[in-house]
């Protein structure tokens, strides 16, 4: 009896307890869950660059396709399948008669209007309207890729509100969060 009181004493200290056992595993899924949430964000910010990236892609592509074409453009004039016949559009996005297709549901058009084209950008991420809007209005970017008008269609009731890069760049945060829903346009000049 004695010898197997010792023994069992032994393999008391030597194994896990049940409560231990416990601590440990919600230990492990609190580490698994950390990495899938940081997984997560890192995956989302690549997309939101890679779109912005894109975006300033097309419309390098539309100034070079279109060069001194532009004021014999009628407005309203869509561009987007002589930009995809051309082959001047981002390797993920496919075209569907109209506009360009990414694989996640976002929609891409480029239009003429006078003096100037428009991309609107569709995405089921609302979120994506105000990092593109802070990302475009920043003077150093507007600048650089001639971004002349910024419009966060849709939000509160269906606003349609215009920003200029004349005096209206950058857009606030709060602007952009009140505004933005799932659509926008960017406006470019051509030269």
């Amino acid at each position: 009896m004695t010898l197997t009181a010792s023994c069992a004493a032994r393999l008391r200290r030597r194994a896990f307890s049940l409560i231990e056992a416990a601590i440990v595993l919600a230990i492990i899924g609190l580490v698994i869950g950390g990495i899938w949430v940081a997984a997560e964000t890192l995956q989302r910010n690549r997309q939101r660059t890679q779109t912005l990236q894109d975006l300033l892609l097309v419309s390098q592509n539309v100034r070079q396709l279109f060069k001194g074409a532009a004021d014999s453009l009628a407005s309203n004039t869509n561009l987007t399948s002589a930009l995809y016949r051309a082959g001047a559009v981002p390797k993920d996005w496919t075209y569907d008669g109209t506009r360009l297709v990414r694989a996640d549901g976002a929609t891409l058009g480029v239009f003429t209007y006078t003096n100037r084209f428009s991309i609107s950008l569709i995405s089921n991420d609302s979120s994506l309207c105000i990092w593109i809007g802070k990302r475009v209005t920043e003077l150093n970017l507007a600048t650089a890729y001639n971004v002349e008008v910024f419009n966060p269609v849709g939000g509160n009731a269906g606003a349609n509100a215009q920003y200029r890069a004349s005096g209206q760049f950058p857009v606030s945060d709060s602007t952009l969060q009140s505004l933005c829903t799932t659509y926008l346009e960017v406006a470019f000049k051509f030269d």
